[in-house]
Formats: C-alpha cells, sequence, structure tokens
C-alpha cells in the first residue's frame, strides 16, 4: 500500500502534512546511504485498545551502501518501542539494542521526531550496526554528514522547502564532498577521486575549489547561501559531470554543503544518440509523406484520362486514402517517434475533408469534441484510415443535393475502453441496411478495427432519429506502447 494511502487510512492528518511526509520519503534516499543503514517513518495510529502505545511504520527504505538490517520490508508493521514515543514527545533520542542475533553485533538506533509547522507528526527512526572498532575517514564522513542531515530532518530543514529534479540524480556512492559556502572541497571520497581521474583531473582535490573541475562558482555559492539545493552539468569533451549540491543546514542557515557527483557520459551519449535516431526518423517520415504526395498526384493525372465515372471515383478514393496516411506522416515528421494525441490526428483529417468534398452549396460543419488520449506511432496510420473512411461516408451518403448540416466526432476515453464516434445528422440508414451494403471503405475500416485494434465497429441510426450514427469501440490496453521502450 502507498504511504499516501496508509496515512489516509490509519491517521487523521491533514493533506498538507501527508504531502509533507511524501516529500520527505521521496528525499530520504540520500540520508539512508550516508548513514549507512535502515530508515523506517512510523505514525501514531490511535490504537486506543492497545495496552501498550503502538506506532506504524508507513515507509522504509535501505542504503545501498551496506547490507540491510531487515530482509522483509517493514512497512504496515506495528511495533511498541519506547524511543519513539520519546520521539513523538519532541525529543531526539537515541539507544542501543543488544538483541539483534543475526549479526551477533549491536545495532544503533536514532529517533527524530518529524514536524510540520511545529507540529510532530511523524517519528523517523535510523538504524544500523554499531562499530567495533575505530571508522574510516570516508564512514566518518559518512556519519557526520548524516547526522547533519538527521538533526536537519528534526528541525524541518530537510527536506529542503525547494527541490529540484532527481532525474539522473547522483547517490552518495558515486561519489561525495564536503564543501565550504566558496565551494573549496573540504574531504572527499574515494569514489569520487577515481570519477575525477576517469575525466582526467588528477592530483589531491582537498582544498581545490568546485569551479577548478568547470562547476558554475556562482550557482554554487548562491546555492548555499540561499539554503537551496542545485543540479549542475560539467562536460569535457565527451565526458559529462552532473553535481548536486545539497546545503548544510543549521540554525536556519547553511555555510556548508554536502555535493555528490556522478559520471554522466554514457547517458549523455546515449541523448546524443537517441537525438540523432529521432532526427533520422522524422527524415524518412518527411521524403515518406513526399513519395505519397507524388503517388496521389500521379493517380489524380491518370484520373483526368479516364471516361468512366466508376473508375473515377474509384481513383479520387484511393487518393483520399493515401493523403490521410501522407497527413500522418506528415505529422510524425514533426514529433518524431513520440506518441501522438488522436485530436492532432483527427483535425488535419477534418481539414482535408472539407477541403475534398464539402462546397458552398452544400454546407456541412465538422465538429470534433471529447477527449485527446495519446496513440502509440504504430497505430496511427490505421486510425487516420478509419476515421478518413467514416468522414467520407459520412459527408458523401449523409447528405444530397443542397442539404446542409453537421458532422460530430465524439471521442470518450475511458480507463477500460476507447470510443469514437462519428455522427451526422443527414438521411439516415437506408431500413434495409445491413453489413452486406459494406463498401470497400466501410469494410476497409471495419477490417482495419478489427486487426489492428482489437475492436469493432458498428453503423447504426442516430439516438434522436435523424442521421447516422459510426461507433469504433476499443480496449484501451490495445492503445498501450510496445513494452519494449525504444530507450532500452
Amino acid at each position: 500500500m502507498l504511504i499516501h494511502d496508509l496515512l489516509n487510512k490509519n491517521t487523521g492528518l491533514s493533506p498538507e502534512q501527508i504531502a509533507y511526509l511524501q516529500k520527505l520519503t521521496l528525499s530520504w534516499g540520500t540520508v539512508a546511504d550516508l548513514f549507512l543503514g535502515d530508515l523506517m517513518l512510523f505514525v501514531d495510529p490511535g490504537d486506543s485498545g492497545s495496552e501498550e502505545q503502538t506506532f506504524l511504520c508507513v515507509d522504509h527504505i535501505r542504503s545501498l551502501m551496506v547490507k540491510t538490517l531487515y530482509v522483509e520490508d517493514q512497512v504496515g508493521m506495528k511495533v511498541t518501542w519506547p524511543i519513539i514515543g520519546e520521539a513523538f514527545d519532541g525529543n531526539k533520542t537515541e539507544e542501543l539494542i543488544f538483541d539483534f542475533p543475526e549479526y551477533g553485533r549491536t545495532v544503533r538506533s536514532f529517533a527524530v521526531p518529524v514536524r510540520h509547522n511545529g507540529t510532530v507528526i511523524a517519528v523517523l527512526v535510523a538504524q544500523r550496526i554499531n562499530p567495533r572498532n575505530a571508522v574510516s575517514l570516508v564512514v566518518g564522513l559518512y556519519m557526520e554528514m548524516s547526522e547533519r542531515f538527521i538533526n536537519m530532518i528534526a528541525a524541518s530543514d530537510f527536506p529542503y522547502a525547494h527541490s529540484v529534479s532527481t532525474k539522473n540524480a547522483p547517490r552518495v556512492g558515486d561519489g561525495a564532498l564536503h564543501v565550504n559556502r566558496f565551494g573549496k572541497i573540504l574531504n572527499v571520497t574515494p569514489n569520487c577521486v577515481s570519477t575525477m581521474r576517469r575525466i582526467g583531473f588528477n592530483g589531491s582535490l582537498i582544498g581545490k575549489h568546485l569551479h577548478d573541475i568547470g562547476f558554475d562558482r556562482q550557482k554554487i555559492m548562491s546555492s548555499i547561501e540561499s539554503s537551496k539545493p542545485c543540479i549542475d552539468e560539467f562536460q569535457k569533451g565527451d565526458e559529462s559531470l552532473l553535481l548536486l549540491l545539497l546545503p548544510l543546514i543549521e540554525d536556519k542557515k547553511s555555510f556548508e554543503g554536502l555535493a555528490l557527483i556522478r559520471d554522466i557520459s554514457d547517458i549523455r551519449q546515449h541523448d546524443r544518440l537517441a537525438i540523432s535516431l529521432d532526427t533520422t526518423v522524422r527524415e524518412i517520415h518527411h521524403r515518406v509523406k513526399n513519395n505519397l504526395q507524388t503517388v496521389s498526384a500521379l493517380l489524380r493525372l491518370q484520373s483526368r484520362r479516364l471516361s468512366s465515372s466508376d473508375a473515377k471515383a474509384a481513383i479520387d478514393d484511393s487518393v483520399r486514402r493515401i493523403a490521410s496516411i501522407a497527413v500522418v506522416h506528415e505529422l510524425l515528421s514533426k514529433k518524431g517517434v513520440d506518441d501522438v494525441h488522436l485530436q492532432d490526428v483527427i483535425q488535419p483529417l477534418v481539414a482535408m475533408t472539407k477541403s475534398a468534398l464539402v462546397g458552398p452549396d452544400c454546407p456541412i460543419r465538422i465538429e470534433v469534441s471529447g477527449d485527446n488520449p495519446l496513440l502509440p506511432e504504430r497505430l496511427v496510420n490505421s486510425i487516420a484510415i478509419v476515421v478518413t473512411e467514416l468522414l467520407q461516408n459520412a459527408v458523401e451518403h449523409g447528405y444530397s443535393g443542397t442539404q446542409g448540416g453537421t458532422v460530430k466526432i465524439e471521442i470518450e476515453d475511458k480507463p477500460a475502453t476507447l470510443q469514437l464516434k462519428v455522427i451526422d445528422d443527414g438521411e439516415g440508414l437506408p431500413e434495409t441496411f445491413s453489413k452486406k451494403d459494406f463498401g470497400l471503405g466501410l469494410t476497409l475500416a471495419k477490417k482495419l478495427t478489427k486487426d489492428d485494434f482489437k475492436g469493432d465497429l458498428t453503423l447504426e441510426p442516430s439516438v434522436n432519429g435523424f442521421g447516422t450514427t459510426a461507433t469504433i469501440k476499443v480496449i484501451s490496453m490495445q492503445l498501450q506502447p510496445a513494452l519494449v521502450s525504444r530507450d532500452n
């Protein structure tokens, strides 16, 4: 169960308080890594019937740096630990637990009150194996930093009021540096040293400044002075480094920071390849569109030489079908490999239909309304052909002479199904109409709906008794992108 659901079900916390706890659990991965242990968030479920005060674990995160204390996730577990009750009274508490037989070691536990606008709304419990011997310099740095972040949580300074994007963000294991307000490096982890050497930065980092590496000096100083985290990126040739700077706040001010660095050269190389692929795909769609337009032009030339009206009509229908596919490729040449909104496909088809079939002597309006779901690229051609056939059928066969009217395209996207209706207020279907009367266009539309969308196409009189309603029903699952992404 998600933390939001657990908090709503088991506490009387306000939406703002729940949002604050969610923000904390989205940000506490760095604290868990620095702490070298497990973090758990507990709330008071208000179990008045219990002899002892119980507390409910609503979230649990493990450090990526060490083996977890708990093989089983602790979310949903209830405990009666006294240190949690003390923390709910507003005190930061610490104790040693000696009965952890799996490790045969003592476990150090911290309980930290989590406040929102001065009120304790939860307790963060941090647990790790108590070291037997003196710790190394790097572990000492981790412990110092984790202690400062835990104090920030108790003082409501973490999570930060202003957040930054965490996409591809560095973790502690990638490399960490302790810096002062000017970006001068005070301490550094071995992984960070290795990362810097890979990009050609040799020598000791202690005493250097982050701007010596290539990061923005003003951004770093502004981040620490304002107590707002920041992201910066440095590129050197094909190498790219991403920096996440986290101000260390004490007494509502920050004079130092923890900088996490990650080598994202492979990610940026992948991005460049993706851009190249996207450009290539766009160019292919553009050329396919041009070729289709050439084919349409050749067919129109051929149509002018024909004397048979049936033959001309057949070629004109083919030209419109080819044009509908060309419209899709023109759209994809602008959007690349992304999925496409359905109405972005329909609108140019409406304009094409009006241009080809609607004249001033028979004014017909075509309106589009409803939802605008995303379609995977692989299905866009099919839906374009189907909609073109239904629009053409409504305009050509629904109205005669100088009779005008309105054709409506209504889209309804439900969780399980997508429904598209083409509704005209024209002459309606003949009384003896059946599926056997489907022409080539409707037969093609029905087949595409069934084969490509696993859906169904029906034609029936409109509810008000005037005109015809063509309905496409598709299971929404068929419209999902392929399981294997192009990014993989």
